[in-house]
């Protein structure tokens, strides 16, 4: 008989290969329970808050920011939106909450009637 301790040919590179593939699996434990340690789960009914999961709010929040510059201008687009201005501050300024979709889309036509007005001056009148 063979020695019990020898493992055949043919299933050294089978138990190379379990070997390879254990040690990928412990690593992958490993990085994945470090991840799980800083993640937490969301919720149910939870909302998204901005960062880098929203990358179209942050764009849209840069879109925004310029036209806010002025004094009052906050003020006014919470008028606008029938909203607080301190809300306004929550969404812009310092994103901190997102706002719903019928507040997006309010915002959406603000931004692109600001937009316009830019383009075509301030009475309607091309500027070009």
């Amino acid at each position: 008989m063979s020695d019990p301790a020898r493992i055949p040919r043919p299933l050294d590179d089978v138990a190379e290969i379990l070997y390879l593939l254990s040690s990928a699996a412990v690593e992958s434990v490993g990085t994945l329970s470090r991840n799980l340690k800083h993640a937490r789960r969301k919720r149910v009914g939870e909302s998204l808050h901005p960062g880098e999961e929203t990358p179209l709010w942050n764009a849209m929040v840069a879109a925004i920011r310029p036209h806010l510059t002025q004094r009052g201008a906050k003020s006014n687009l919470a008028r606008v939106l029938g909203l607080p201005r301190q809300r306004i501050h929550e969404y812009i300024t310092r994103p901190t909450v997102l706002p719903d979709a019928e507040v997006t889309l309010h915002l959406l036509l603000w931004l692109h009637n600001q937009e316009d007005r830019l383009k075509k001056g301030r009475h309607g009148q091309p500027l070009a």
